[in-house]
């Protein structure tokens, strides 16, 4: 499965109602996934999407995904191509934390921009605090957020 910059696709958030995402930015830096942003619009299911007033509505937030894994599993579908509005240089952090023992907040941090190296920043402070989470989530875990407005897997937070 093939897919393009500027892939726009639809998820179904409940019986009546949808959300979209697009495909903005292969992340060489994180495992060459898919950098997707989501849109903070919800829409009728049985509505065509407007694609153009989907790509210029605000966005809600980024994410890593491999897209073939949640077409492919039904979590979603590509619906149509759009034109990728505004800048797409997104920071993202990372813990040396996640994953152990399930603490709540770390202080050893290191952040990225989309292609870019890894710095290590330790607390996370000023600019960094806005970073996207920047893991590859997996398609449920994105559709989870897009629901509920949070992922639902434990993560740290900043001291």
């Amino acid at each position: 499965m093939r897919f393009s910059i500027g892939d726009v696709f639809e998820v179904p958030l409940d019986s009546s109602t949808t959300g979209y995402f697009q495909y903005v930015a292969r992340d060489q830096t994180q495992l060459s996934s898919h950098v997707v942003r989501v849109f903070k619009g919800k829409y009728a299911k049985d509505d065509p999407p407007d694609v153009t007033a989907i790509v210029e509505s605000e966005v809600d937030f980024y994410a890593h995904v491999f897209l073939s894994i949640g077409v492919k599993l039904n979590f979603w579908r590509r619906v149509a191509k759009g034109a990728v509005i505004g800048d797409v240089d997104v920071m993202f952090r990372n813990s040396n934390d996640y994953g152990k023992n399930k603490r709540a907040t770390s202080s050893d941090w290191y952040v990225w921009t989309i292609g870019e190296p890894f710095v290590h920043v330790g607390a996370l402070s000023g600019v960094y605090r806005s970073s996207e989470i920047g893991i590859v989530v997996a398609p449920d875990s994105l559709v989870h957020r897009m629901r509920n407005g949070s992922y639902d897997f434990v993560y740290p937070e900043p001291e």
